[in-house]
């Protein structure tokens, strides 16, 4: 007896198609499907690490292709620091994330080299 009644909540009464049964469901609910009209934030679904993998790729790649990349080390370390701050200010986005970064890395870059040039005018 229950099979036949949970066969009755699944798929309605004999005869009728699933796709009837739903649309009489949903219009009892119009809450329900207004919340599934409202758009899917993705970023709430993918965990931190991916966020930061698809951020340093995009930098990273971005950089090597360029030609301005240095040191693999050290350029790592300055792309995941920006990436870091702007996690911690509450940015999520990959694409921007991964731009912040390549600006920091670009920053960086011109920081270095004005105090390498200093050092070597006061020689």
């Amino acid at each position: 007896m229950t099979e036949h009644v949970a066969a009755y909540v699944l798929f309605g009464p004999v005869g009728t198609s699933l796709r009837s049964t739903r649309e009489d469901a949903e219009s009892f609910r119009p809450a329900a499907r207004a919340e599934r009209r409202q758009p899917e934030r993705r970023w709430h679904s993918m965990s931190i690490r991916c966020v930061v993998e698809s951020a340093f790729f995009i930098a990273w790649s971005f950089l090597e292709r360029s030609g301005e990349l240095g040191e693999p080390d050290a350029s790592a370390n300055i792309i995941l620091d920006a990436i870091e701050a702007q996690l911690r200010n509450g940015e999520r986005r990959q694409l921007m994330l991964g731009n912040k970064a390549i600006a920091a890395y670009r920053e960086h870059v011109a920081r270095t080299r004005v105090a390498v040039e200093r050092e070597a005018r006061s020689r």
